[in-house]
Order: structure tokens, then sequence, then C-alpha cells
């Protein structure tokens, strides 16, 4: 028999021994690194779900944090306008502008609008009737103003802030629920279809009364529309990177609003909102018991303390939100998707939300399902990496067996320690220490598994690091984002807290209105707790308190009484002053400089860290401004301390310019008051011929009504006031220059005026320069003089007349004795005839001198008191028989009730109606009609004012109208004047002697021309007086 080859020789066995020895242990490092991996994963995975979860939480907190805080600040924005307009007096276009500088922008799909703030701005009396209201941007008409004080004539029928806030002490407001009307589901529905977007009409009524000094006057109202607050939860949505428009309800990613008393009041399903029917009936709560007819129909609006049925959480959010708690839950919606829900209190405690000090809450919810889909998404990717890296690894163990199958006639006993080795550090990296690396240097397959194990450590090594920097860097980004957008939102609420003093200082300059929304702005805008100013006083020897805002009532009454004296005190306060500089103290338990007196007021204040800055007018300190940080726990920044002294600039500014503006109008109502009451017309006209200011006298002078009084406010063109004497002077001011012209005589209206005229330009060039022109009345002065020189002259020509007639007197008596004698003897009858006619002619003669006697010396005799009517009726009876004689009809027309009586001189008044009765017989020769009329007036001719009458004094007119041939107006002047007449044979002293009849009583005479016929019209004026003195009557 020949050799043969063994069936399982030494090279099988060491081919198959070597492959066992590397096998077994290559299946060894991949089960070990299997599980190794594998734990790896389900570890990696359940921190990332944590952590994810984790932040998703804290963001959906955040959320709800963020929108609550910008309900508060809507909510102390609108409180502050409210105090805004209780401070300034109601004028309808004053609050028409308000109303239209506060709107809001509400973001719908393609676009955003401005939405006004207030639905209503309105002012109402105290009797309930509104007296302004602007809604829809217009000023409400009268006759469409309410009589708020009933319920029923409010615009939703059944509010009563009227009556809630009219009885409010100084400093209270009230604020309402909200009250609009419900919308249903089917009302909703009908909108989409239509293509609009629906919205709950309904408003929160704030409201205060308005105070004059210690009186309440009325009650303003602001009615906060309902959008502006659904506008802050309306685009939340927490799983999304940016906000939608409509967030869905079936989603269960949604946030809503709800009240201190549990009902919703925002809300992506309006019908939950809770409202009114049309008939002024509150619709009732969704509960366990609500009919399937209102479930259907949506009439369900929903209240959270009524909503234990649909999860026990939600009165349980209620609850926590009325104790002042943020925190999440989970709860499941009326669509049945359960939900992690976020909550946060709304903070605020005004009107009658005071008893939890919270308005409401806000609510953040996120569907559960989409709330771990991050960590979903986080697993699903760690297993896909893991799964590429156990198939990489599968290949790996195969090319390992297949090269060691193929080289295994080269492998020795030395493969099995590089194996041993390369095993262990598998291990250890599968154990996560990705630094082990295999110490053995091969030229053969093993020292290249070696390397490429090595390679692959490194490579893992590298993309952990890169993972762990790249993690590194978005944490830094992350950080630095947050810090840039809370520095640039700080910069923004700095600039709009400027933008808003400076706004409300062009609305108002009232000081102590703007100083508090200062006050206020520190500490809702920068994050003060407190703020407090002082002023110097006038003396700069103390500071004295000047507002607060953020102290109790207690604190507050402690600061009113404070006055630090600057010279002796030494305090943080005083040394704010002296050093000018700012004073900041992080924490006064460790302030080294702190005085005696500072650990007083800061026992007082209760205030750990503050800071003070100084108030600078005109490079001089005027005050300080103080803030303190009570119950934060972030200290103050220097960003704080810095914007702070921009307000306190604004500070400075205000009370620069309401100083300035006081004195103003001090200044302005003097010269406005030195104006309006000179006795001397004023007038200013600019160059395009307006006149822009016309002061009383001037007024009076053109006959011109208070109501056209001109004013820079109210500036009238000449052509409109139809005074062409000012026009006159105008013109000729303008083509001549400055000139002065004196006893211009102005006939205006009937009425003759004598003026002194100064006009002139306000710069030398004329050109584009406002005219001047300065006017005085000098009638009186021109009637007195010239009634002074008649008189003069009248009593020189009675003197002359008096000293003739008396000379003639005696002769002529001395001559008709002689004559009568004469004529007694004489027996021819023709010389007898002769001797008569020149007696007749003598007795007249007599009579002649005798009236001039008369005229020049008036006999005197006593006032009475009598009755003017019983005069004139005797003389008309006496003169009846001439009266028909002569055809005259006579029409009496006499005061029925009242008598006119007064104190007169009885038969020298008889004389004088006598003559001016004859005078109208005698110029009506072919007979006629004498009218005579007695009343009583209130007005008289000019020249009768000033002549020593009291103020309000009676007048008795006496009209005597003939239907003669009239008086000539060139012989009106006259008549009066002795020895003048028209008549042949007259004397021309009846109507001289009752011209001084009438003066002697205080009386004139007004002669004019009768109306609608041919005559004349003599009108005496007679002051009706009481009983004086004799001596003071001939006066």
């Amino acid at each position: 028999m020949g050799w043969r080859k063994p069936r399982f020789g030494i090279f099988e066995r060491v081919l198959l021994s070597a492959m066992l020895v590397t096998i077994i242990p290559i299946a060894v490092v991949g089960y070990f690194a299997f599980g190794a991996f594998r734990d790896i994963g389900v570890e990696v995975g359940q921190k990332t779900t944590d952590a994810l979860n984790e932040r998703t939480i804290h963001t959906l907190e955040r959320q709800a944090f963020d929108a609550a805080r910008q309900t508060q600040n809507l909510l102390t924005a609108v409180e502050n306008d409210l105090r805004y307009l209780s401070h300034i007096s109601p004028d309808p276009h004053h609050y028409l502008t308000f109303a239209q500088s506060r709107s809001g922008v509400i973001w719908s799909p393609g676009r955003n609008w401005l939405l006004p703030l207030y639905k209503e701005v309105a002012f109402s009396g105290m009797d309930g009737v509104e007296k302004i209201r602007i809604s829809e941007g217009e000023i409400v008409p009268g006759k469409a103003l309410r009589t708020v004080s009933d319920p029923a004539a409010t615009r939703y029928g059944v509010e009563a802030y009227f009556s809630a806030s009219r009885d409010l002490p100084f400093g209270e407001i009230f604020v309402s629920r909200l009250t609009g009307f419900h919308v249903n589901e089917a009302a909703v529905r009908e909108f989409f279809e239509e293509d609009h977007q629906p919205f709950y009409d309904g408003v929160i009524r704030f409201a205060a009364p308005l105070w004059e000094g210690q009186r309440r006057v009325g009650v303003v109202t602001l009615a906060l529309d309902h959008r502006h607050l659904q506008e802050i939860t309306a685009h939340i949505a927490p799983l999304e990177r940016d906000p939608v428009a409509y967030p869905s309800y079936a989603s269960g990613n949604y946030a809503f609003m709800f009240d201190d008393e549990g009902w919703i009041i925002t809300h992506p399903k309006i019908w939950d909102i809770r409202g009114l029917t049309r008939d002024g009936r509150w619709v009732a709560a969704y509960t366990e018991n609500s009919s399937a007819e209102k479930i259907e129909s949506g009439a369900i609006p929903f209240n959270l303390d009524s909503a234990g049925f649909i999860h026990p959480n939600y009165p349980e959010v209620a609850r926590r939100v009325r104790s002042g708690e943020t925190g999440t839950v989970i709860t499941q919606n009326v669509g049945g998707t359960n939900k992690i829900m976020a909550f946060s209190p709304i903070r605020f405690d005004r009107g009658g939300y005071g008893k939890y000090g919270i308005f409401g809450g806000i609510t953040v919810g996120a569907e559960v399902q989409g709330f771990y889909q991050p960590a979903h998404f986080v697993q699903r990717e760690n297993a896909v990496v893991f799964s590429r890296f156990r198939i990489e690894f599968v290949w790996l163990l195969g090319l390992s067996v297949l090269f060691t199958v193929l080289m295994v006639w080269l492998v020795s006993r030395q493969l099995a320690a590089p194996i041993i080795s390369i095993t262990r550090g598998a291990r250890e990296i599968a154990r996560g220490d990705l630094d082990k690396r295999i110490e053995f240097v091969r030229q053969d397959e093993i020292g290249e598994l070696a390397a490429s194990f090595n390679r692959m450590s490194d490579q893992l090594a590298r993309n952990r690091n890169r993972l762990l920097a790249s993690i590194e860097e978005l944490r830094h980004a992350r950080d630095e984002s947050r810090e840039y957008a809370g520095e640039l939102e700080y910069q923004v609420n700095l600039l709009t807290t400027i933008q808003r003093i400076s706004n409300a200082l062009g609305t108002t300059l009232n000081h102590k209105t703007l100083i508090r929304q200062v006050l206020s702005e520190s500490v809702n805008s920068i994050g003060f707790d407190r703020a407090i100013l002082y002023l110097l006083n006038d003396e700069k020897t103390h500071l004295e308190y000047i507002d607060s805002y953020g102290f109790t009532p207690e604190m507050e009454e402690r600061a009113q009484r404070s006055r630090l004296d600057v010279r002796q005190y030494d305090c943080i306060e005083t040394r704010v002053v002296k050093s000018e500089k700012i004073v900041f103290v992080e924490n006064f338990d460790t302030y080294p400089e702190a005085t005696e007196l500072d650990r007083k007021i800061r026992r007082f204040s209760d205030t750990k860290s503050f800071v003070f800055v100084p108030l600078r007018m005109r490079e001089k300190v005027i005050g300080i401004l103080g803030a303190d940080r009570q119950q934060v726990t972030f200290p103050i920044s220097e960003n704080d301390i810095n914007s702070l002294q921009i307000l306190a600039n604004q500070v400075s500014r205000v009370i620069e310019i309401t100083r300035l503006y006081a004195d103003l109008l001090n200044q302005r109502a003097f010269m406005a008051d030195v104006f309006k009451y000179m006795r001397i017309g004023l007038v200013t006209i600019d160059s395009s011929g307006r006149v822009i200011n016309i002061n009383r006298a001037a007024c009076r002078i053109f006959n011109l009504e208070e109501a056209e009084e001109a004013s820079p406010e109210r500036a009238i063109f000449l052509d409109e006031m139809d005074r062409p004497f000012l026009k006159q002077i105008h013109e000729k001011l303008c083509h001549s220059g400055p000139y002065s012209e004196y006893n211009a005589m102005l006939d205006e209206g009937g009425e003759q005026r004598y003026l002194n005229i100064n006009a002139s330009f306000t710069r030398e060039e004329a050109e584009g320069s406002e005219a001047i022109l300065i006017i005085e009345d000098v009638t009186e002065n021109k009637v007195v003089e010239d009634q002074i020189s008649h008189l003069e002259k009248l009593a020189s020509l009675g003197r002359f007349a008096a000293s003739i007639a008396h000379e003639i007197r005696n002769p002529l008596t001395g001559i008709s004795l002689f004559m009568d004698d004469l004529h007694d003897r004489i027996s021819d009858a023709g010389v007898a005839e002769l001797l008569q006619k020149s007696l007749s002619e003598i007795e007249r003669l007599e009579k002649l001198t005798h009236e001039i006697l008369v005229y020049a010396h008036p006999t005197p005799g006593d006032f009475s008191p009598a009755d003017l009517t019983h005069v004139l009726m005797e003389v008309l009876s006496f003169l009846r028989p001439q009266l028909a004689a002569s055809g005259i009809e006579l029409v009496l027309r006499l005061p029925e009730e009242h008598p006119c009586e007064f104190l007169f001189h009885r038969d020298r008044m008889r004389q004088a109606l006598l003559n001016i009765a004859i005078n109208a017989i005698e110029v009506m020769k072919d007979g006629g009609r004498l009218t005579v009329r007695l009343e009583k007036v209130s007005r008289i001719p000019r020249f009768l004012k000033k002549k020593g009458q009291k103020q309000g004094e009676e007048w008795i007119s006496l009209r005597f109208e003939d239907t003669g041939p009239g008086i000539e107006a060139a012989e009106r002047g006259k008549i009066f004047e002795p020895f003048y007449t028209r008549k042949s044979g007259g004397t021309g002293l009846g109507l001289a002697t009752t011209y001084n009849i009438i003066s002697e009583h205080g009386g004139g005479i007004v002669v004019e021309d009768a109306r609608g016929h041919s005559g004349a019209v003599f009108i005496l004026y007679l002051p009706v007086r009481e009983a004086q003195s004799k001596s003071a009557q001939i006066r």
C-alpha cells in the first residue's frame, strides 16, 4: 500500500485550529460590541428624550408667562390712559386725537392692519348722560349719545359701569369683566363660508370719575376692544417655529385666556367665550347637564371651574392660577385630544380684580403626540445611526473572517495575542472609552486590522468631539441670541417709553400727570419695583416730595411728610444734590457710607438695592429721581441706571417745559386782559388784510358784536367785516405810510363818532409786516366840547338879550301908559284906532321882552313826584279845540299798566310839552295827523350817555310825530337856538325854552324825519329819577 495523505492532516488541523482561534474571538468581539452599542443607543436616546421634553415644557411655560406679561402690560397701559384722561378737561377733539393715537396691530393672513385700541372713548356727566363719545374713530353726534346710568341703554344692554364708577374715591378706578354678545358655532361657520374672519364683539370697560377740584363732574370710560386680547393668544403655536394665523383646535396646539372667575375670554373656538344673548341674558356655562341642542349649536361658553367633568385638571388650573402659581398639567379638551398644558397668572389687582390680585390666566397647550415628536425623531435618528454602524461592523467582521481564512496558513500562535488585544480594546470602546488604542505594530493583516481598528476609534473620537463642539457652539449661540434679544427688547421698551412720554407731552402740559407717567414707566418698562421724585424748593434749601409710584399708602404718606434740609442733613438723597452725581447702592446692608439718617430712611422704606440720579435743568440740579428693586431677584444693572438717567432727563425736560408754559400762560393772560379791557381801541392787521386782533373798545367803536371779536386763532378778513371806515384806514396806511388823524368823523349805522387815529407798522419795512391801528373814541369829548361851546354861546346871547329887554321894558311901560291915557282923551275914531294898534304892538313887544327875560332867567321851582301821563293829557285836553279847528287827527299811545311817575317840575314840563305840540299844530296848516307816544325805554342816544346818569337808570321817551313839511337836515341844529324861527310873527324862543327845560331835567331832544310820510318827529328823552335834594335837582 502507498502512503495516503490523511484526511485530516496537520494543515487542516492548523487551518481548523486557526479558524477556530480567530473566528471565536471575532464572534465574541462582535457580540460584546453589538451589546455595548445597543446599550449606548438606549441610554443616549433616553437622555435626549428627557432633555427635549424638559426643554419643551420650559418653552410652553415661557410662552404662557410671556403672554401673561403682555396682557398685564396692556391692562396697565389702559389704566394709565384712563388716569391720563381723568386729569384733563373733556373736549371732543382732544378725545378724538387720543383715540386715534391708540391702536394695535392685528395679524390676519396676507396682511397686518391697525385696529383702534378702544372701541369707545366716552365722558358722561354726573346725571349719566354721555357728553362725549368717540366710536369707530369718529365723534358721535349729540342725538346718538346714550344715558348710560340706565344699563339697558348701554351698548350691550346690561352694563352697570356708570353706577359702579360714579362714586369711586379719588384715584380709584373700575374695571369690568368681559362683556359682549355670544357667538355660536353656526354663526362662525357662516362667517367662514363667506370668506370672512369671525370675531367676538366685546369690551372690557375701564372707568373712573373725573374730578374738578374736590368735586366729581363726570365719569371717563375706555372700552378696550376684545380683539386686542384675542390677538395675544391667537397666534401662539407651541410646536411650530413661527406664529400662525389661526391655530388648529383639533390639533390641540393652541393657547387661551380666562379670567379670575374661570370664564374663557379668548379661544380659537370663539363660541367658548362667555357672552350675552341679544335680549341681554348671559349664556350659561357648559356643564355635564348641558342639553344636546345647546351643544350642537355651540351655545356653551366654557368655564374652567365647571369643566371638571371633561378633565379634573381644568378646575385645578383655575385654582392654582388664583394662587399665583405657574406650572404644567396634562388635560384633555372637549374633542378628546390629550394635551400638555402650561399656565401662568396675569397679575392685575385694579378695579374689581383685587380679590385674588390677578386678572386671570394664560394657558398654552400642546398635543401629547406632537409634544413627544422631537424625542421620537431623535430616537429614530439614533436608531438609524447605530443600524448603519452595525451593518458596517458586520462587514468588518465578515472581512476579518475572510481575511483570516485566506491568511490562516501564515498565522501562528502569535495570532492569539493581537486578537485578544483587539477584543479587549473593542470591549472598552463599547463601554464608551473612545480613547482606547491597540499598541502594537505588525506588517501583516493582523497589524493592518489593528491599525484599522485604531483609525475607526480615532474617527469615532473625532466625530464625538465635533458633535460636542457643535452642541457647545449651538448652546453658546443660543445664549448670545437670548442675551441680544433681551437687550434689544429692553432698548425697544425704553424707546417706547420715551415715545409715550413725548406723546403725552404733546397732548398735555400738566406736570403732575407727566411726572406720574414717568414714574410708572420706571417701574413698568425698566423693571424697578418703586420710584420716587423729590424737587428742590424755590430757595434751594430743602428737598420736597413730589410724587411716587409703587409705594403702599402708608409709605406714600410718610414720604409726603418728609422734607430734607440739604444744608444740614447728611443722607444719600442730599449727597446726590450736593455732589450732582448718581448714587447706586447694590446692597444697603454692606454700604460703607451709610449714615444714621440713611438707616432710618431705609427702615421706613424697606429697601436694600436702589439708585438715585440727579435732575438737571440748565446745568443746575433741581431734584432727584430714585428707584429700587424690592421683590425681584436679579440686581440693578448698568443699563437700568442709564435708562433711569434718561427718564430723569425726561422729567427735567417736562418740569422745564411746564414751568415755561405756565409763565407764558400768565404773561399771555396778562397781556390779553390789558389788550381786551383797555379803553382805547386796538386793531392789528396782517399783510394779507386779515384782522388778527381787535379788542372790545374797537368792537364798540365799529359796532361789532363780541362774537365777531378777532383773535390769532380766529382771524377775520377786512372784506368780511363790512366796515369800510376801518378798511379806509388800512388802505391809507398801506398807501401813505404811518400817519395820525384827530377828530376824524365816522358815520356808520346812522350814528356819528369822532375818532383819534394813529396807524403804523410793526417794523420799519412795511412789506410783510403787521399794521397796528390805535383808535380812540373822542365822541363824548367832542359832544361835550360842542355842548359847552353851544351853552356858552346861548348864555352870552341870553345875557345880552336880557340886558336889552330890561332896558327896553321900562320905557315901553311908560309909553304904553301915556298912549293909553291919550287914547282915552282923543275923540277922533281914526286916531283912536291907530293908538289902539300902537298899544297892541307895544303889548306884543312887552310879551317878547317877558319871554326873553324868562328864557334868560328861568323861574326856579321845586321838583316833585308827578305822573307825566297826567301832564300830557292836560296839555292835549287844552289843545283839543285848536286841533279840531285845524283839522288835525290826534293819535295817542300811552302805556297800559305802568304809570310814568318821577320827579320833575310840573309847570315847566307843561310849558315844554305845550311848545312842542303848538309847534306841530302850526306847521300842519291844511290839517294832518299828530301822533303822540309815551313809553319807557332802556336804550338812549349816545350823546345822553355819561351825563351823570346812574347805572341801570330807566328812561321815558315822549314822541311827537306830525305830517307837516318836515325839517331840513341843515336846520335841525339851529331850531333850538334862541330867536331862530321859520314862522312869520314867531319869537324863536319856544323851542329854545323847551330845550332848556328838558336839559334842566337831565334829558335831551332828538329831531328826525318821519318814516313813510313827510313830517318831523320830536323825541323827548327824560330820566326817571327818585326823590332827592332840591339843589341836586337844580344842578
